[in-house]
């Protein structure tokens, strides 16, 4: 592990340092002070949390031993209701374990785990004096993204994020936006069969030691989009693990995913935050609505499910129990009581995010040339019943109609 870090970072600040005609970095100004302050906190973190994984090997060596059994990956088009899906399902506590935010950061490893959760439980025999000072922390550091995707240290998040300590997280394009991290986001094609298996051996690692520290008595829940090019990867590592992906009308997919990465570009000073990055994202997008049709549907029918947000979205509960009939799964009642409180807050929440399609190098004609046909396609393969499925189940319509986007339903 530490030699796949240590040489995927080297390769990605050299990449940094010499900017080929193909980067969208710069050697700006801007872009060199951002990085100033960028790099050595990165680098400590990952310094520590690598400290922290070679550590578990001599203290806690039984977490190698754990099973995964039959995760639940939840994956499928960026900015399509991953999140929301992720936080309703993670809610049915009897049945799943999933990462928080602040594991991925700050404690991927056991050792890690252990310390913090006990420094936890002193802080709450002294009144919560740390605990008061990292929601205010919080509160400046997460809310300027607030808009886009809300999140907070000890909210559920994309497990994919640990992945950044081996190079192999699709977000340090932000940082680093170089072809050798765009290679990610066509994980199963571009990347060797040598990779793919040191990223996800890795990746098996992470999530042994989460069972081994939440006990493996529940189902390992990820949520990541990310790892929609990685379908064929991750059935190669478990083959028992069930799949949930999420899809959204192309013409709110592509501006909501544009508009949330641009920001960070424009912090990192990249070269064309606008008509290059947008280019890039539509090309991926295509890419991985495709990869999961060809990769998904001929699964057999309980190992796969499609969720449209535009379905999700407005009824969730109702969306929830067809999930679970699909998948094979039993809601207990206090998660079916679970599902109608979120059901009641659904109707009152109202999207923050807004854009323009105009704003972000978009037009409709191109994104319903490049997207409509593929994304049409996936809701065919979703609105095929199963036996168990009646017939009146929504079914959604997908059409290019505005140019300027404002979803007051969207989640990411």
């Amino acid at each position: 592990m530490l030699t796949l870090a240590l040489r995927n970072h080297a390769r990605l600040l050299g990449d940094t340092l010499r900017p080929g005609p193909e980067s969208q970095g710069r050697l700006t100004l801007k872009r060199a002070a951002v990085m100033g302050v960028f790099l050595p906190a990165y680098t400590l973190i990952q310094s520590v949390n690598a400290t922290g994984l070679a550590l578990d090997r001599l203290l806690f060596p039984g977490f190698r031993k754990v099973v995964v059994n039959r995760p639940v990956f939840v994956l499928g088009m960026p900015r399509s209701g991953t999140t929301f899906l992720h936080r309703l399902l993670a809610k049915d506590e009897k049945r799943f374990t999933s990462t928080r935010l602040w594991e991925l950061i700050f404690a991927p490893s056991i050792t890690q785990r252990y310390f913090w959760l006990g420094v936890g439980r002193v802080d709450r025999v002294l009144g919560r004096p740390l605990g008061r000072s990292l929601a205010l922390a919080e509160n400046v550091v997460f809310g300027w993204f607030g808009d886009v995707h809300q999140t907070g240290l000890r909210d559920t998040e994309e497990d994919y994020l640990a992945l950044s300590l081996v190079g192999a997280c699709f977000l340090l394009v932000l940082p680093f936006p170089v072809e050798r991290v765009w290679r990610l986001a066509y994980f199963d094609e571009q990347l060797s069969p040598k990779e793919q298996c040191q990223v996800m051996t890795f990746y098996k690692s992470l999530v042994q030691r989460h069972l081994y520290v939440h006990g493996t008595e529940r189902r390992f829940l990820s949520k990541n989009p990310s790892f929609t090019p990685v379908i064929r990867t991750l059935v190669r590592q478990f083959p028992d693990a069930q799949f949930i992906a999420c899809y959204r009308t192309p013409e709110a997919a592509a501006p909501s995913l544009v508009s949330s990465l641009q920001q960070g570009a424009r912090l990192f000073d990249h070269r064309d935050p606008s008509s290059a990055l947008s280019r890039k994202l539509i090309a991926m997008l295509k890419f991985q609505a495709r990869h999961l049709l060809t990769n998904l549907t001929p699964m057999e029918r309980d190992q796969y499910a499609l969720m449209a947000m535009e379905d999700l979205t407005p009824e969730p509960r109702r969306q929830i129990e067809r999930l679970y009939t699909r998948l094979g799964w039993e809601p207990t009642n206090e998660y079916k009581a679970v599902l109608n409180r979120e059901e009641h807050k659904a109707r009152g929440y109202t999207s923050r995010h807004r854009y323009s399609l105009a704003n972000l190098g978009l037009d409709k004609t191109m994104i319903e040339r490049d997207l409509g046909p593929v994304i049409r396609e996936l809701a065919d393969a979703d609105q095929k019943p199963s036996v168990t499925e009646t017939s009146d189940d929504v079914h959604t319509t997908f059409t290019v109609s505005s140019d300027t986007s404002q979803h007051g339903n969207e989640r990411a």
